[in-house]
């Protein structure tokens, strides 16, 4: 396979704080939390039937939910649409992916002048809730798109869903077709993230509002394609397919190529020594290291989660005229891969990370993060005290 190096990278990416900084809004939408909350037989048939009101699973959900260690292990944040504060006093998911989403851009020459929201909805698995917490969402983000153009008519609007929240903006493209047929506003970017995807979802991000996508996933993420409560098939999809037309679509297979980190008291077995494949799992996509299970921490890029790297990723995707990629990130050599996924593309192009002083610096940061390492290290004990049951915090 021939390389070829692409005179790209950071140390000469053209400056451009000349120019005037895009103004963006971002969100982020969680997906499903609390699967395992009292999880049996019944629970199955009620999810599977899509009957869940009243149930003790939509109560255990709601409650685990509400408590606020749960704000801790991912980007949640309260029921609605909500601006996130960067200088929270406390351990809180949501302004930490934003703090480090924001340093890997800037690493990566965006121009960019990002707000940061979180839409917190339910998270249970539920199409008729996903249906009805879509409405909301869509007035919610309407108004403000309305308020912010208001004073930046080129405001710029992207969403990053993860699994069922992703799932859950496809019913954007219906409410647009039959209640807000004279809305014109775009969403210029929606990045979905291990979402599970089915022929109706795909046709539907064909349709306004939705302009670029980028579908995100890897291979080691097995509950994306295990779909069984809202798909008609047992299995979903990684990936879009079809006859559908979407010329604006870019798809990215993200993979982590590094030796795993050392931890105290643990031999590795020979197979898991040097330089090993650790693409993220469906939980390390969007949770931190600090969550008590499903977060691997001997991950090369513990504690971040493997979203953080989504400047990158695009950023990797505009070096190469291809609508579907991998990403092979491999830190320690201080380069990632692009490869076309293609039956006739053979060409990989070699494009540079950071350098590995810089990336050590970026995980150290992460790291000041990390409850334990921190002076809110007795708040999250607390916290994570009143949790009876830590299922919830599978992000699945």
């Amino acid at each position: 396979m021939k390389a070829v190096y692409a005179l790209l990278g950071i140390t000469f990416i053209i400056s451009t704080h000349a120019q005037e900084r895009e103004q963006w809004v971002t969100i982020l939408v969680h997906g499903t939390i609390g699967l395992g909350v009292n999880f049996n037989g019944r629970t199955f048939n009620l999810i599977k039937k899509d009957r869940i009101e009243g149930s003790l699973y939509e109560r255990n959900v709601i409650k685990h939910r509400q408590n606020p260690y749960a704000n801790t292990l991912q980007p949640l944040g309260p029921f609605g649409l909500h601006a996130v504060s960067l200088n929270n006093q406390s351990v809180d998911g949501a302004a930490i992916f934003s703090e480090l989403y924001t340093a890997m851009a800037e690493q990566f020459g965006y121009n960019e002048k990002n707000e940061f929201y979180t839409f917190g909805w339910s998270g249970l698995i539920s199409e008729k809730e996903r249906v009805r917490t879509a409405r909301a969402f869509y007035q919610e983000l309407r108004t403000l798109i309305k308020e912010k153009t208001k004073a930046n008519e080129r405001l710029k609007v992207r969403l990053i869903g993860y699994s069922h929240g992703g799932t859950m903006f496809s019913n954007f493209a219906r409410l647009r077709a039959t209640e807000f047929c004279n809305d014109t506003f775009c969403i210029d970017e929606t990045i979905l993230i291990g979402v599970p995807l089915s022929k109706n979802l795909m046709r539907a991000f064909a349709c306004p509002p939705f302009c670029r996508i980028y579908n995100l996933y890897s291979l080691a993420d097995a509950i994306q394609r295990i779909d069984i409560f809202t798909s008609q098939y047992f299995l979903s999809e990684r990936t879009f397919k079809g006859k559908e037309e979407f010329p604006l679509l870019t798809q990215i297979e993200f993979c982590y190529t590094a030796p795993l980190r050392p931890l105290p008291n643990k031999i590795l077995p020979q197979g898991m020594r040097g330089i090993v494949t650790q693409s993220p799992g469906h939980v390390e996509w969007w949770s931190f290291g600090w969550a008590k299970s499903m977060y691997r921490k001997n991950l090369d890029m513990y504690p971040l989660s493997a979203a953080v790297f989504v400047p990158f990723l695009l950023y990797a995707s505009k070096q190469v005229k291809r609508s579907h990629i991998q990403v092979d990130l491999r830190p320690e050599e201080q380069q990632a891969y692009i490869q076309p996924i293609c039956l006739t593309c053979e060409e990989t192009i070699c494009i540079p990370f950071m350098t590995q002083e810089a990336y050590q610096a970026f995980l150290d940061k992460a790291l000041l993060y990390h409850p334990y390492y921190s002076n809110k290290c007795e708040a999250f004990k607390k916290l994570e005290a009143t949790v009876g049951n830590d299922s919830y915090q599978y992000a699945s």
